[in-house]
């Protein structure tokens, strides 16, 4: 499975409205501010275990922000 993230905008946005910075975030969902970042920026695509981490931390379902492949 892979976990492709919808808009990365969204996201970051989202992210804001929690009184967040990327680094505060990443922390509080337990991974690196540079992964969270590179996810943002198309560079990684994340595991799903990745993808429900960010989708929980911003209260939302998965399926709000990453479009899910079974390969």
């Amino acid at each position: 499975m892979r976990a492709v993230l919808k808009n990365a905008n969204t996201t970051r946005l989202l992210i804001a409205e929690k009184g967040m910075s990327l680094r505060g975030f990443s922390k509080e969902i337990g991974i690196s501010q540079g992964y969270l970042s590179q996810v943002l920026k198309g560079d990684k695509i994340p595991s799903p275990k990745i993808a429900f981490k960010i989708a929980r931390g911003l209260g939302q379902d998965v399926n709000e922000f990453f479009f899910i492949y079974n390969d």
